[in-house]
């Protein structure tokens, strides 16, 4: 396994977002956009 940076324009984006719909359900959710912002807040990533 490879862990990767994710951004926006990433490549892997539409991957991470229907694992992420497909893993969680709505009231646990967390949306892609609140991840990569999170992550650019801090530089840390989500």
């Amino acid at each position: 396994m490879e862990l990767v940076p994710l951004s926006r324009g990433s490549p892997f984006l539409p991957d991470v977002s229907r694992i992420n719909e497909e893993s969680f359900p709505a009231n646990e959710r967390v949306s892609v956009d609140e991840m990569l912002e999170v992550g650019s807040e801090d530089g840390n990533g989500f």
